[in-house]
């Protein structure tokens, strides 16, 4: 049953006991009235005849018509001070029951009050666990788009490296070759002439050059960074860098060179 129901039949049933006791009153009333007149008219009647008995026998006849009257008035007070009485118990019920209706009206109130602030402050809480939600997925996709970009970088610098490395390895034997499958190999350069030992000396600089770079990344360091900071294209690093692992100057664990 719904609020609105609730209320409806609580006032359906207050107009219904007020039209009760009002038929009530009104019969009582009407009652009364009733007996007022019979007592009235019997009254008149006895009056008449008192009056025909005591133009007989007024000394003979006088006390018992006091008597009467007076049994009369008593029965007249008797009677108003019972319907006086039935009247106050009336207004006492009617009291009595606006208390009782008035109190079902505060609890029920109270109660649905309680009801609706329970409802605000669950809804309060979910909008507030959502709202921390979402904030607190942001922030994971914030970390996982930033920590993916920070591995697409070395990734794409291994890549550009493992390409050029194939491409320095072009002149040799490839570096995919499968096993099984005959390797390829183009003729043998002719001897450098004497007009290359210039770049030879460099080689020996760049060389140089890298085993610094490299003495100053404890942490290690890719070519592509190492050509950076040298100020050339890191493929040419490629070879030197070879060199110093063949010697043993500097170390390399996947894509990264560490000093020795």
């Amino acid at each position: 049953m719904s609020i609105a129901d609730g209320m409806k039949d609580i006032v359906d049933n207050i107009e219904h006991s007020r039209t009760e006791r009002i038929a009530d009153v009104g019969e009582i009333r009407s009652g009364t009235q009733n007996m007022i007149h019979s007592f009235t008219k019997e009254r008149k009647h006895n009056a008449a005849d008192m009056r025909r008995t005591l133009r007989k026998g007024r000394k003979a006849l006088g006390r018992e018509t006091q008597d009467m009257l007076g049994g009369i008035h008593g029965t007249r007070m008797a009677l108003a001070r019972e319907i006086q009485d039935m009247l106050g118990g009336f207004s006492a019920n009617r009291m009595a029951m606006a208390k009782d209706t008035r109190d079902t009206l505060e609890d029920f109130t109270a109660r649905l009050k309680k009801d609706v602030a329970e409802i605000r402050l669950d809804a309060v809480n979910m909008v507030h666990e959502i709202a921390d939600e979402r904030v607190a997925r942001n922030i994971e996709l914030t970390l996982m788009l930033a920590d993916f970009k920070k591995q697409r970088i070395p990734f794409q610098e291994d890549l550009s490296e493992a390409h050029g490395i194939w491409q320095s390895h072009m002149g040799n034997e490839h570096p995919y070759a499968r096993p099984g499958l005959k390797t390829v190999h183009k003729a043998t350069k002719a001897p450098r002439k004497e007009s290359e030992k210039p770049k030879q000396s460099t080689d020996h600089g760049l060389k140089e050059k890298v085993l610094k770079v490299i003495n100053n990344s404890p942490k290690g360091i890719t070519l592509t960074k190492a050509g950076k900071k040298i100020g050339v294209e890191w493929r040419t690093l490629i070879r030197p860098a070879k060199d110093l692992l063949k010697v043993g100057d500097v170390r390399k664990k996947d894509t990264h060179y560490f000093p020795t």
